[in-house]
Formats: structure tokens, sequence, C-alpha cells
């Protein structure tokens, strides 16, 4: 039995929307739940349909040699057919199928065991006969449309993006080290994972490597950006894959950055108001929780590494708004968030892409989008669920968007 990946790419950094949905015949019929709910079972001939769309497009390689041909027509299809082929679907609330199952025309065979295949849009479709082949095709297909992107993660996950694009990036650097982990407790990590998550990392680090080296032998290959900043991608490991998730998810769970903004909020209103009525004032503006929201998991459940203290939530509350406000406001500007000043020798310089490369080059671009990101993510996704009483078909629907940004 094969394993399959569509749409198969760094995962926390695509912007996407998709859609998937259970379609019945044209006249409808039957009225139906989600799974899990009462009521009238759904049409005997429903099917599962998965349709997806990737705002602008799949491809965020820009060869070198297109960019004049870009300067002087303003067309992104110079840069290749999949860059910008799927904007007007996601405009439009279009889609295109994302089911797995096609093997549309010849595969690349990267290694044996390994079948990549690539849809009208440019995504790729990864079967392979082990958990780690699956990885090596999803990391060598994802280093062909998006080799800097990935570089840029990892560096940015561990605090060395500075030594790639230039000085902008010190203070960024900075703060990932001082709040990221140890190699040494990376390592640890790994070593306490399943097999099949050792297989999936290790796997991802082989396929990545495997076209960082075809890049080396053939300087087409080579993206834009790394032209621009006179330098090419390093070889990857295994920290650099646990390290950029480590990124995505502490950037998104840190609402952020705002954490002492709330804290200067949350001190001011006590000074406003007292303790008490200052702590229920800012419940109000920066709630804990959304009573009204549904939710998938109860209320009152229980899980064993996540006790409540005595006195529930709002014990839970207290208690860290008691820490909050004991921390020094001068942390606000600490090396850990971002606040570090820049080495001298790095004083009045520009970003290195800045004083190479003319404004309107895409890759000088992707690298500001870049710097923007690191220092600024915020937001997070949404997913909408349509139980089957509510749709035409009796069918039940799902929509899932990522909102990371719209742009490289």
């Amino acid at each position: 039995m094969k394993h399959g990946l569509g749409n198969a790419l760094w995962p926390a950094l695509v912007s996407a929307a998709a859609l998937i949905s259970a379609c019945g015949s044209s006249d409808g019929g039957g009225s139906g739940n989600a799974p899990g709910g009462g009521g009238t079972a759904p049409p005997a001939d429903l099917v599962l349909k998965a349709e997806t769309a990737l705002p602008p497009g799949q491809s965020g390689f820009f060869p070198t040699a297109a960019q004049a041909q870009f300067e002087a027509s303003g067309d992104p299809g110079v840069f290749g057919p999949h860059v910008d082929d799927q904007r007007l679907l996601y405009w439009s609330f279009d889609y295109k199928p994302g089911t797995l199952g096609e093997k549309p025309g010849e595969p690349q065979l990267p290694i044996e065991g390994v079948e990549i295949y690539f849809d009208a849009y440019g995504v790729p479709i990864v079967y392979a006969d082990t958990v780690f082949n699956v990885w090596y095709g999803v990391a060598y297909a994802a280093a062909q449309q998006r080799m800097f992107l990935m570089d840029a993660v990892r560096r940015l996950g561990r605090g060395t993006m500075a030594a790639l694009a230039g000085c902008g990036f010190y203070p960024a650097d900075v703060q990932q080290r001082v709040v990221t982990y140890t190699d040494e407790e990376y390592n640890g990590f790994f070593e306490a994972l399943p097999q099949s998550a050792k297989d999936s990392i290790d796997g991802y680090v082989a396929g990545a490597n495997a076209y960082i080296d075809e890049i080396n032998a053939d300087p087409s290959l080579l993206p834009g950006e790394y032209q621009v900043l006179s330098t090419t991608p390093e070889p990857f490991d295994r920290i650099d894959v646990m390290a950029g998730g480590v990124l995505i998810t502490r950037s998104v769970a840190a609402e952020g950055g705002n954490e002492f903004q709330n804290i200067r909020m949350l001190r001011l209103l006590e000074d406003e108001l007292g303790a008490e009525p200052g702590r229920r004032a800012f419940l109000d503006l920066v709630w804990d929780e959304d009573r009204k929201a549904v939710t998938t998991v109860p209320p009152d459940a229980e899980f064993s590494n996540q006790a409540l203290p005595a006195g529930g939530r709002d014990a839970a509350f207290s208690a860290r708004a008691d820490w909050a406000l004991s921390l020094p406001e001068t942390l606000v500007d600490g090396d850990g968030t971002g606040a570090a000043a820049s080495p001298d020798l790095c004083s009045g310089l520009p970003l290195p892409v800045q004083a190479k490369a003319a404004v309107n080059n895409p890759a000088a671009e992707a690298v500001r989008n870049l710097h923007e990101w690191g220092t600024n993510l915020h937001g997070g996704s949404f997913a909408v669920a349509i139980a089957g009483n509510n749709t035409r078909d009796g069918g039940p629907m799902l929509i899932s968007a990522p909102q990371l940004g719209y742009t490289y």
C-alpha cells in the first residue's frame, strides 16, 4: 500500500483555502447531520470531495534570468506558469480538485520508491512506499518551488537569518536565540519521538539536501534571491526542521508579540479601578475564553497534563496575572523580545538586498516580506463546519483556511 501527499509543501507557510464537502446527486434529497449528531443519516450516494485554492500560486521560484523580463513587462508569468495561476480562483471563491488518487503525466523519480507527479497547477503529488520516502519526496518537491522560503524559515527558527540577509535581521536573531531551545534539547526531543516521526524528519532533511546538491551542480536552478545575496543554500539538518516548527508555533501562540502590551493594560486598569474591578475590566477587553463559541472539547473535560488549580479558570487567570504583574517593565525591551540593538558594524547599513537591487526586484521584495513576517507575525487560521441538515445534498461540509499572510 502506498502513501500519498497532495499539496505537500512547507505546511505552516502555505496561505491556503481548502473546501472539503460531501456531494450527492444534483436533485439533493435526504436530510443528514455531521458525524456524531442525531437525525437522519446522509444519503447513501454521497461521495467525498476535496478542493483547494492557494493564493497567489504554487511556485515561489524566481529564476534570475526572468527578472529583467518581469521588470520590463510586470507579468509574473515570466517566472513560470504556477507563480500566479491560482490567484483568480482564490479571489472568486473557486477551487481546483484536491483529492488524491491521480497520477498526471510522467513522474519525477528522485530515488527508488518515490514518485512525484504535478497537477495542472504545479501542485506536487507524492507517492512513496515508506514514511521516510514520502517526506523525502515532499522536501524534494518543496525545494524546487520554495527553496529560499524553506531556507529563510529554518534560519529565522535558529536565529541565523542575519548571516543570509544582513544586519536588519540581527535583533530577530538575538530574540530567537534567547527564547528557543538548545541543540542538546532539540536532539533530546528527536530521540523521544516515535520512529515514524523520526523517519519523517530524516526523510525531509534527505530530500531537501538532495535538491540542494542539484542546485549546486546546476546554477540555473538557484533561486534569484541567492543571486542578490551572493550566497547559496546550506544543507539542512534535523534541528532545522524542528526549529522551523517551533518558530511558527511560538509566533502564532504569542499573539503577535502583544503580551507586554496586555500586561501594561492590566496594570493601568488595576491602578485606575482597583485590583479586582481592573481584572474584570481586562477580561472584558481581552477575554480568556468565548463562552458562546462552539467547541469540540467539553468545558468540563479533564486532561492529565492540564489540571486546573482549585477555583477553576478564574483562579488560573488570577495566578497568571499575579505572575505577569511581577515582571519588570524593562523586559519589554529585552533581547528576548526582538528589541536587541544591532552591533556597531551594522550601524546605518540597510539590508544588503536594498542596497544591491532595484525596488521592483521580486527577489528583494521576497526578502523584505520575510523580514516583516518574521518580526510581525500574527493572526491565525479559521475553519467552518456545516452539518448535513444545513446543506443542499444532506452531506457535511468543512472549510479550512490557514491565514498566515497573502504574500510569500
